[in-house]
C-alpha cells in the first residue's frame, strides 16, 4: 500500500495511463485521453485530466499523495541520495568483495542536497584514503557524522545480496519515539498518526473537491498514493479504514487506491482498488 517516492516528471497523463488501462478492463469502458486539464486551464485549479469514450461520457481524474509523517519525502529522499552517491563513488573501489557503510537517518533528515553531497564525499575520501590496496576493511568514523564500514553481518545478508560492491544501510529510520513505557502508550502513538492522516485526507479532498467544482456532467474520481514512513505501525487495512470513514464531499464520485506490488527488490507492478 505503501510507495517509496512519487514518479519524476510533471507529466501527469504519463503517471495515470496505467491506471486507466486498469479501469477500463475492471468497468469494461473504453475511455481515451481528452485533455490535460491543469495545462490548458490554467486560470482556476483543474483535475489532471479529461477522459471521454466513444458513448459521449467523459471522466476527470485528480491524483493526490497523501504523506505521513509530513517530512516524510524529504527526509526519504535525502537517504536515497546518500545511498546512491556513495554507492557511485565507492564501488569502483571494491570490485573483488561486498562491503556495507552504516550511517544514521537521523543524521542525514533535514539536510539538502548539497549537505549531502558534502557528506558523501568526505565519508568517501576517508575511506579511500585508509583502504590502501586491501580489499577487507573495518572502519568507522564521526566525521562529518557518525559512520560505520565493514563486510556485511550475516543479519545484513539475503538471497540477492551480491559478492561485490558497496551497500548502504541506513538505520532508525522510524517516526516512533525511542522507547515506550508500555502497550497503552504504543497504542495512543499509533492512535495519535492516525488521526493525524485522517485530518490530511480530508484536507486534501476539500481541495479535491474545488477542482471537481463545474464538472458536474462527468463522473469525477480521485486516486490517492499514500507516502509513510514504513516503521509507523500503519498498516493497509488502516489507511483503507481511514478513507472509507473520511468525510467525502459529494462532488468527488469514487475514490481509488494505487498500490505498489513488489516482483522483487527494485522492481513494482501496480495495482489499484476503488474504496469509495
Amino acid at each position: 500500500m505503501f510507495w517509496c517516492l512519487p514518479p519524476p516528471g510533471k507529466c501527469e497523463w504519463r503517471n495515470l495511463r496505467g491506471f486507466v488501462q486498469h479501469l477500463n478492463v475492471a468497468q469494461g469502458a473504453n475511455f481515451h485521453w481528452k485533455r490535460c486539464l491543469d495545462i490548458s486551464e490554467r486560470n482556476s485549479p483543474q483535475p489532471e485530466v479529461l477522459l471521454g469514450n466513444p458513448e459521449g461520457t467523459q471522466l476527470v481524474i485528480e491524483r493526490k499523495s497523501i504523506v505521513w509523517p509530513l517530512d516524510y519525502l524529504k527526509n526519504h529522499q535525502a537517504e536515497h541520495l546518500f545511498s546512491d552517491a556513495t554507492m557511485a563513488q565507492l564501488s569502483p573501489h571494491f570490485s573483488e568483495s561486498l562491503h556495507v557503510l552504516r550511517v544514521r537517518a537521523s543524521s542525514l533528515h533535514g539536510r539538502n542536497k548539497a549537505q549531502i553531497q558534502a557528506i558523501v564525499r568526505d565519508i568517501c575520501e576517508q575511506i579511500a584514503t585508509r583502504k590502501g590496496r586491501s580489499q577487507d576493511l573495518a572502519l568507522e568514523g564521526n566525521r562529518p557524522i557518525p559512520w560505520s564500514f565493514s563486510k556485511p553481518d550475516e543479519s545484513e545478508i539475503d538471497a540477492d545480496t551480491p559478492d561485490q560492491g558497496i551497500g548502504v544501510f541506513i538505520n532508525e529510520n522510524s517516526s516512533l519515539p525511542t522507547t515506550f513505557d508500555n502497550v497503552e502508550s504504543l497504542l495512543s502513538h499509533k492512535q495519535g498518526a492516525l488521526e493525524e492522516i485522517l485530518r490530511e485526507l480530508e484536507k486534501q479532498f476539500l481541495r479535491v473537491s474545488k477542482k471537481f467544482s463545474g464538472y458536474e456532467n462527468c463522473s469525477r474520481l480521485l486516486l490517492v498514493y499514500f507516502y509513510c514512513d514504513t516503521d509507523a505501525m500503519i498498516l493497509d487495512q488502516d489507511f483503507l479504514g481511514l478513507i472509507r470513514s473520511a468525510k467525502v464531499p459529494p462532488t468527488i464520485d469514487q475514490v481509488w487506491v494505487a498500490e505498489p506490488i513488489w516482483v522483487s527488490e527494485t522492481e513494482w507492478e501496480e495495482d489499484f482498488t476503488r474504496v469509495r
